[in-house]
């Protein structure tokens, strides 16, 4: 647990650099976003484990449910985000229009941030943490780990709450694609609509039940199709020498 702790303050601090020092070339809030996020990715997958026993479990038939339900839910969380944000006393900020930013900061937003923020928190450090607090402890300190980097009080809202659920997602499914989907999903829909949004696709009612009907079976896929459908995803089972 205190080396996955470490890899996240690190990261934090190497975010930190890059962004400054892109800033400093002159290279703008878009170009600093990028940076700032390429030098820990290529780190965290450079290091990821990746086991040759196995293909890829339909991963992407999970990113796909993942991302249509991500962007089918995003009315539904803005409304959740809003009551609880109102509660608590923090006060309306002015709207992201749709579409804002350059495709640098499109690519850094929708791409880059879901995989490299899915890869730290739900699959290195959720997994870090987990067998040490148990899951419900251990999806609430990543949520907050992953919420605090994004300063801003409604931003913080948003992802804690956007965190506590992709934690409970990997916790049931096992499937990192499944959580980049989502991620990725909500994203774009910031992007299309958005923050707080200008323009909604759905209504929230319509949105929840259209995001919990793509989380579900995104979960169910990935539960279902390791054991099953793919032989090669199963535990290889060792024999008992006999004598």
């Amino acid at each position: 647990m205190a080396h996955a702790l470490v890899v996240v303050f690190f990261i934090w601090s190497l975010l930190a650099s890059a962004s400054r020092i892109a800033q400093s070339l002159g290279l703008g809030a878009s170009g600093a976003a990028l940076i700032s996020l390429l030098a820990p990715l290529v780190g965290l997958l450079a290091t990821r484990r990746y086991r040759r026993d196995r293909r890829p479990c339909h991963s992407g038939a999970l990113l796909l449910l993942g991302l249509l339900g991500g962007f089918a839910s995003f009315p539904a969380w803005v409304a959740a985000i809003a009551v609880t944000g109102l509660a608590l006393g923090l006060v309306p900020v002015d709207a992201t229009p749709p579409g804002a930013g350059g495709p640098t900061l499109w690519i850094t937003t929708i791409l880059l941030a879901p995989v490299f923020e899915e890869v730290c928190y739900r699959e290195r450090l959720l997994s870090a943490l987990r067998p040490v607090m148990g899951s419900g402890f251990a999806i609430t300190a990543t949520s907050v780990l992953f919420a605090i980097p994004h300063l801003e009080p409604w931003r913080v809202l948003g992802t804690l709450l956007v965190g506590l659920m992709l934690g409970s997602v990997m916790s049931a499914s096992g499937s990192l694609a499944l959580c980049i989907g989502i991620h990725m999903g909500l994203n774009l829909a910031c992007w299309a609509c958005g923050v707080p949004p200008l323009r909604m696709a759905l209504s929230p009612e319509t949105a929840a039940l259209a995001g919990i009907g793509g989380l579900a079976a995104g979960i169910a896929l990935a539960r279902w199709t390791r054991p099953r459908l793919d032989p090669q995803c199963r535990p290889q089972r060792v024999e008992a020498p006999t004598t």
